[in-house]
């Protein structure tokens, strides 16, 4: 990151006004979108080019994206934008930052903007991110909601993952092997330590948690082909907002003419997939596999035991 905040905020600029024209733009487009922004301190003086072709290696090695010339039309527009947007974390980035300066140049849409609220674990984002990129083991002070005090572990943090408004990391125990995801909002504790790890070259985080909705994962289980069928007033959601990557989409046309939307997944089935298809209550049914009708079943007779005497 530049030592000037405000180069970084003129590079966010950048991209969020390349993103905005996937079509591209002129020379002249870009310093008319400049002269207008509130990052300008000084609207009568253009962006030089020479300011323009600086601003855009410094997108280019900071974020890794390349803003291209088209010569056919000399316009310039951002390499393959899709992937820009579907990389969450420069998208997510980029969105916060963007955000964040609008508020600090109009303080009044402050309290317009609302953000849930996420658990005391950030404060350990930094830190974690440092030993990351050094290659050093961490030594946490870990005490997960199950235990009544806390345990030492020595870990190699291999990647950070956000899930259900809380960060976890991925860590490799030092000690037993094991892949584990730590919660950071229950480290009590922690410490870069001289311990280096050599990060496998081969590890794909993403490709980690393929098979997984949220953080949960087990190794255990086998991928099995889960098929519910839900109320059309509540598709929307599903539809827009999908589960799992490999969602897909069906439908039930019953003989009085009703209609019921179904969406199947590939995946293994954890906990954190369960509790997502029962916070959707009686507008939903699973179909298969069996086991999930039951324990479904199972948890939504034991929610009604709960209210059956009053």
């Amino acid at each position: 990151m530049p030592e000037n905040p405000y180069l970084f905020k003129r590079y966010v600029w950048l991209i969020e006004t390349m993103r905005r024209h996937p079509e591209g733009l002129t020379m002249k487009q870009v310093r008319d979108a400049w002269r207008i922004s509130r990052l300008n301190n000084a609207p009568d003086k253009p962006l030089c080019q020479h300011t323009f072709i600086r601003h855009r290696e410094a997108v280019a090695d900071l974020f890794g994206i390349e803003i291209e010339c088209r010569k056919s039309d000399n316009t310039y527009l951002i390499r393959d934008c899709d992937s820009v947007v579907d990389n969450s974390i420069v998208a997510w980035m980029i969105n916060t930052l963007a955000i964040e300066g609008r508020v600090r140049n109009n303080p009044s849409m402050r309290a317009r903007i609302i953000l849930d609220v996420v658990p005391a674990g950030e404060k350990w984002l930094g830190p974690l991110v440092e030993a990351m990129e050094h290659g050093r083991c961490v030594e946490l002070d870990y005490c997960s909601f199950h235990q009544d005090r806390g345990e030492t572990h020595l870990v190699a943090p291999y990647c950070l993952k956000m899930y259900g408004r809380r960060w976890y990391m991925l860590g490799h125990g030092m000690a037993d092997g094991l892949m584990l995801t730590y919660g950071l909002d229950r480290i009590m504790d922690m410490k870069e330590t001289e311990e280096r790890f050599k990060y496998p070259a081969d590890f794909d985080p993403e490709a980690f948690f393929a098979d997984y909705m949220g953080v949960i994962t087990d190794d255990s289980r086998d991928v099995e082909r889960v098929k519910v069928s839900i109320d059309e007033d509540f598709a929307p959601h599903l539809r827009n907002v999908p589960l799992h990557p490999t969602q897909t989409e069906g439908m039930i046309r019953y003989e009085d003419g009703s209609v019921d939307v179904t969406f199947e997944w590939r995946l293994k089935p954890t906990p954190d997939f369960l509790m997502e298809l029962y916070r959707y209550g009686s507008s939903l049914e699973v179909i298969t596999p069996q086991w999930i009708r039951d324990t479904i079943a199972a948890w939504a007779a034991h929610h009604n035991a709960l209210y059956e005497g009053e």
